[in-house]
């Protein structure tokens, strides 16, 4: 199944090329999608401070950071899915060589089943 990635692509969006439509800074304003994609939040920290970042999403502190700083994200500057896919095979040929020189085989396994699981996009 397609589980954990399909959550990446709820948390994400979609991995494919969208259609554009209007400027990043007016699709998302400043910090405007963060604020509006959850209630819950985390505390992170890093070397400025702390930082609000929402409990549903997998980065931390440094991207909202940069969020705040930098009309960046939104739906125009997403990688490519073949991108995507090329990182996933990547990944999975790292996890399985340095399985072999004593990465935990949890670690690697679970890296091994994220990687066979982009496959399916």
């Amino acid at each position: 199944t397609c589980s954990s990635s399909a959550r990446l692509c709820r948390t994400f969006g979609p991995l494919r090329d969208p259609s554009p439509s209007g400027t990043s800074a007016q699709r998302w304003g400043s910090f405007l999608w963060f604020q509006a994609s959850s209630e819950s939040f985390r505390i992170e920290r890093d070397t400025f401070g702390e930082l609000r970042v929402p409990s549903d999403k997998y980065y931390g502190a440094q991207t909202v950071r940069s969020t705040m700083n930098f009309k960046i994200g939104g739906a125009t500057e997403r990688m490519p899915i073949q991108v995507i896919k090329a990182f996933g095979i990547l990944k999975k040929a790292a996890a399985e060589v340095n399985k072999d020189y004593g990465l935990d085989p949890k670690i690697a396994d679970a890296i091994i089943k994220a990687a066979d699981e982009l496959s399916c996009y």
